[in-house]
């Protein structure tokens, strides 16, 4: 490898604004709210990526011309130098993702409580107005709102076993290593390997809990239907313990790929290829914790939009209010609007 090469990493290595900056990106604390649903820590981390590849491969051509000019044990030498010099310098910036990601996580899972909890505390007076009525003298009804068809419990369940497979993945440090001393065709591409299968898990994810509630359907309240909806809204307890677990989930995701770069480091420290290549499943776990938190926790709130709307179909039943579509569509539309808002869903 070249100094040129050695240069351009340790550029990228020393960047003291690495993990703030992701930080930032995952959950972007300059906005009044900040989002769930930015990438930029993905990004940020892919950026890494191609310009770490792309500094190797200009070592490769960098040593090629260099074997030109010195001779035997001295370019051995200046090789083994700047390559110990690389290397460490990119297990140094997989620490520091693997830092960065893991404060990320735990932000945003702040947040989103937060951001939770204020919306249970703004809607603690549509719970006082409607609370006995709904105990006393609701009688089903049936309107045009969107019932859950997934309870948090499912959702809870689903997302564990997502996160058991992510845990697996990112502990498979021999395919990452696999071939590395080698030229056998397709030995190179254990984190690309690992990446594709978390990538197939998260999908798997999303497509659990896409249908969360019936769509805009004809859907009879009954009093249970109705009740359980008010105790949701009431605190939220549910709501927050499956998104602390989802994040905690997501801890242990990523503690699993430290402690599989660890032991590369171990075997690997002065080598810039294995280093790359734990680089990229570091970035590829990090984009599919990332995306399967953003799952869990949107699911979460459209499971709570829904029982907002049905304590609001229910207590105006229930206090004999105006039961016209028109009217109930309208109110439904501003309910969304309202907890999309809170949430930073649009």
């Amino acid at each position: 490898m070249s100094v040129y090469a050695a240069n351009r990493l340790t550029s990228i290595a020393e960047d003291s604004q690495f993990e703030q900056e992701i930080i930032e990106a995952f959950a972007d604390t300059s906005r009044e709210t900040a989002s769930l649903t930015n990438y930029g820590v993905i990004a940020q981390l892919h950026e890494n990526d191609m310009r770490m590849f792309d500094a190797i491969i200009s070592a490769d051509f960098a040593t090629v011309s260099n074997s030109m000019v010195l001779e035997g044990a001295e370019l051995v030498a200046v090789n083994e130098k700047v390559e110990n010099s690389t290397a460490k310098k990119i297990w140094e910036k997989i620490k520091s993702a693997i830092k960065a990601i893991k404060e990320a996580i735990l932000k945003v899972a702040r947040i989103f409580r937060d951001k939770i909890l204020d919306l249970i505390k703004a809607d603690k007076k549509i719970v006082e107005k409607y609370s006995d009525a709904i105990n006393k003298n609701f009688k089903p009804i049936t309107v045009k709102v969107a019932a859950p068809t997934k309870s948090m419990i499912e959702l809870k369940i689903k997302a564990e076993a997502t996160y058991k497979e992510l845990i697996a993945d990112a502990g498979n440090v021999s395919t990452i290593l696999r071939g590395l001393d080698d030229n056998t065709p397709g030995s190179g591409d254990g984190a690309n390997i690992i990446k594709k299968k978390m990538t197939e898990e998260v999908e798997d994810l999303i497509k659990a809990v896409s249908n969360i509630d019936n769509g805009q359907t004809n859907t009879q309240i009954t009093a249970d239907i109705a009740k359980k909806a008010l105790d949701e809204l009431k605190g939220g307890r549910e709501i927050i313990k499956v998104a602390k677990d989802s994040a905690d989930k997501a801890l242990k995701v990523v503690k699993a790929m430290e402690k599989a770069a660890n032991e590369a480091q171990s075997k690997k420290s002065d080598s810039p290829a294995a280093g790359a290549r734990v680089y990229s499943a570091v970035s590829g776990t990090g984009a599919s914790v990332n995306k399967a938190m953003n799952t869990v926790n949107n699911a979460l709130v459209k499971i709570l939009a829904a029982n907002r709307k049905i304590v609001l179909a229910a207590g105006r039943a229930a206090k004999g209010g105006v039961q016209e579509a028109a009217v109930l569509e309208a109110l439904f539309d501003t309910s969304d609007m309202y907890v999309a808002e809170m949430c930073e869903m649009i």
